[in-house]
């Protein structure tokens, strides 16, 4: 080959190098800005998972909650069943305005929404044949599996809007492998047209070094321009790729949540709204998250409250001894003290003499003494007192807890220690109440021996009066 033939070469080669070299640029650009519409893809698909599995949830707890009832006549199965029915509503909500693919939306519009509302309706129709006829129309109800069929179309409905999630989100995959390979395939042969054109160099050097010097000289420049921009595409593709990993690391975290949702829906659920919150959402997602949240924090206190009442219910094991007036001001101080001053309320624990003691089990003593402050700290207002005194006889020992809260209408007063019973009165900065609470200090004082009065007025505050006795 002549030397004008290699130096057309050489100059050929090294075009086509710097323009794959900047066609691989605008690649990399591009590819960011792909990167980031598939990994919201990832996110929206799995969130669409998800909301999906949560609504299966609920319906399932709605149709556990229901069976509950229908069979056994209590009515403490239709509380998780409404709680459920209001979690559907906000789910079906959010998961509508998640699908936006056209054959999803048919799928969510023309069947599942109608599947659902018919679920609903058999659930009320249930109710209503136990109304009209007993248990024994409700369990010939139950028998005919109407709901256990819709709840397979309903699966298979979600199972299909699954399928045109993931589908789409493949092709997205497939989409951005191909990007990737079409970016490495103009990265080699650049590089492979870089390396030929200074193998050409070389050669005419090494044959020619006079005349073409000046060739030489400029080589040298294209191969330092050319280094250059190679080392800073180099280090672009390298922080891609770091982006991209952190971006799988992410997508394995939220496939993981899904599992362990799967295992432990009330755990994982927590701890994914919890993830989601540090991770950073928008303010409307964060309320839905402190929604979530609230919730869970709910459905643990009311199975905490309900396995107490249950364990008070079945006895307890009572181990009576002496115990001091002191010993229960302090362990009293510890558990609410903080919590009073958080409501600008002041918790007066009057003083007691050494002496002063009582013959009963302390924990459960504490148990009892503690749920009825507790319920006085709740309806009372910023800048008022609740009062804990004492005082004895030879016999017995009283303890007494005064609030100046809205106090008990009279024609409640005999519900008070119902169990689940809400009264009128409400707490004054919105706290939760299970209304197992004094129930559970009633079963407890039943089984200790002691004797629990109460004095109120509407408007004008509660004494509750706990009568221990002083020896065995």
């Amino acid at each position: 080959m002549k030397p004008a033939s290699r130096l057309r070469s050489i100059q050929y080669f090294l075009g086509i190098s710097v323009f794959l070299t900047v066609v691989s640029g605008f690649i990399t650009v591009y590819n960011a800005a792909e990167k980031k519409e598939a990994t919201d893809l990832v996110i929206h698909t799995y969130r669409v998972l998800w909301i999906g599995t949560d609504i299966n949830l609920q319906l399932m707890e709605m149709e556990s909650g229901q069976r509950g009832f229908l069979l056994t006549g209590d009515s403490l199965f239709l509380m998780p069943y409404f709680q459920a029915q209001a979690q559907l509503k906000r789910d079906l909500s959010q998961f509508d305005s998640l699908i936006t693919l056209a054959e999803a939306r048919a799928v969510l519009q023309q069947r599942l929404k109608p599947l659902i509302a018919q679920k609903q309706f058999v659930f009320s129709e249930s109710f209503e044949q136990f109304a009209n006829g007993g248990s024994t129309a409700a369990a010939r109800f139950v028998a005919s599996r109407q709901g256990f069929e819709l709840m397979k179309d309903i699966q298979e409905a979600f199972a299909e809007i699954e399928t045109f999630e993931k589908s789409a989100l493949d092709a997205r995959r497939g989409q951005l492998d191909f990007i990737y390979w079409a970016n490495n395939l103009f990265q080699f042969i650049s590089f492979g047209m870089i390396g030929l054109a200074t193998l050409i160099a070389w050669n005419i050097l090494r044959t020619k070094e006079q005349e073409i010097k000046h060739l030489v000289a400029s080589l040298r420049e294209w191969n330092i321009e050319l280094e250059r921009r190679v080392h800073e595409r180099t280090l672009e593709i390298s922080q891609a790729n770091q982006k991209l990993r952190e971006l799988n690391e992410e997508k394995d975290r939220f496939i993981g949540i899904a599992s362990h949702d799967l295992k432990s829906p009330l755990a994982g659920i927590t701890r994914l709204a919890r993830l989601m919150r540090l991770e950073g959402v928008a303010e409307a997602q964060r309320e839905y998250l402190d929604l979530i949240d609230q919730s869970c924090i709910r459905m643990e206190k009311l199975i905490t409250d309900i396995l107490n009442a249950k364990q008070a219910e079945q006895g307890v094991r009572i181990d009576k001894q002496k115990m001091t007036i002191g010993e229960l001001w302090k362990l009293l101080d510890d558990e609410f003290g903080k919590q009073a001053s958080a409501k600008s309320i002041e918790l007066q624990l009057q003083p007691v003499m050494e002496d002063a003691t009582v013959y009963t089990d302390s924990v459960l003593l504490f148990q009892v003494i503690s749920n009825i402050v507790s319920n006085a700290l709740r309806f009372s207002a910023g800048g008022s007192v609740v009062n804990v005194g004492y005082h004895q006889t030879d016999e017995y020992g009283q303890v007494s807890i005064n609030d100046t809260g809205p106090g008990i209408k009279a024609d409640e007063l005999p519900l008070l220690f119902q169990k689940f019973r809400k009264l009128s009165a409400r707490p004054t900065q919105g706290e939760n109440s299970t209304g197992l609470g004094l129930s559970i200090a009633k079963l407890l004082a039943d089984r200790l021996g002691l004797t629990i009065a109460v004095e109120s007025m509407e408007g004008k505050g509660s004494t509750f009066r706990v009568k221990i006795p002083r020896s065995g």
